[in-house]
C-alpha cells in the first residue's frame, strides 16, 4: 500500500507536462540518433516517452523506474513496453548496450551516487553518452523574508509552497558536477550549464557525461 500511495502522490507531480526548456535542449543534444537505444532512468508515468520514440523509433526506447506502481498503472509507458522496475544503482539493463541516457530529476534521489553513475557507465557502449538533468540547490522558504508576504497576494501561491515542501521531502542529496568528479568514476564530464525553469520557479543543471571509446 505504501508503494501505491507513493506512486500516486508523486505521479501527480510527474505527470504534468515537461518544462519547454527541457524538450528543446533534448532536441539538440539528440541528433541522428534513429535507430539508438536509449534508456529513460527514472520513466515515471512515461511522459518523455513519446518524444525519444519519434527520435530514436519505436522499440529502441527503454525506461527504469524504482516505482512499479507507475509504470503498470501509466497510460504512456508499460512494463511490456520498454517500461522495467528496478533501481538506478542496479541496473536491470545488460551492459554495454545503450547508446544514449538521459535522466529528468532523478539522480537527486539517489543515496549512492557512486553506485548509480557506475550502472551509467556499466550500460553505455564504448563512446556513449548520458544527459544528467538534476535541480540545483534552491533557497528555502523561510529565507524568502519580506517577499513571501508579496508572493501571497499571487493566486496559486499555496500550491506553490506545498510543491516546495513536497518535493523537499523527496529529494536525497543535491547533485552537482563538483560531486559527480568527485565519484571518481571513468565517466567524463563533457558539458555543463545552469538553465533558469520558469514553470518550475527553480534552476536545474544540465550535464553532459561521456563513457571512453
Amino acid at each position: 500500500m505504501g508503494s501505491e500511495l507513493y506512486g500516486k502522490e508523486y505521479g501527480e507531480i510527474q505527470s504534468r507536462d515537461l518544462a519547454k526548456e527541457y524538450l528543446e535542449v533534448l532536441n539538440k543534444k539528440f541528433t541522428d540518433v534513429k535507430g539508438k537505444k536509449v534508456l529513460e532512468l527514472g520513466v515515471g508515468t512515461g511522459s518523455l516517452m513519446p518524444f525519444l520514440m519519434e527520435k530514436f523509433g519505436e522499440g529502441h526506447v527503454f525506461g527504469v523506474d524504482i516505482n512499479g506502481w507507475l509504470l503498470r498503472n501509466s497510460g504512456k509507458v508499460k512494463e511490456s513496453e520498454g517500461g522495467i522496475e528496478g533501481k538506478i544503482e542496479q541496473l536491470p539493463i545488460a551492459s554495454g548496450s545503450i547508446d544514449r541516457v538521459v535522466s529528468l530529476h532523478t539522480f537527486e534521489h539517489s543515496r549512492d551516487l557512486r553506485a548509480a553513475l557506475n550502472e551509467l557507465e556499466r550500460v553505455l557502449v564504448p563512446d556513449g553518452e548520458a544527459l544528467i538533468i538534476v535541480p540545483r540547490p534552491q533557497f528555502g522558504i523561510k529565507e524568502l523574508g519580506a517577499l513571501f508576504d508579496t508572493l501571497k497576494l499571487y493566486p496559486g501561491f499555496d500550491n506553490l509552497i506545498k510543491a516546495w515542501k513536497m518535493a523537499g521531502e523527496y529529494h536525497v542529496q543535491n547533485v552537482t558536477p563538483k560531486k559527480i568528479s568527485e565519484a571518481e568514476t571513468d565517466l567524463v564530464i563533457a558539458e555543463s550549464e545552469t538553465m533558469f525553469i520558469p514553470s518550475e520557479w527553480g534552476s536545474v543543471w544540465v550535464v553532459t557525461l561521456k563513457k571512453g571509446k
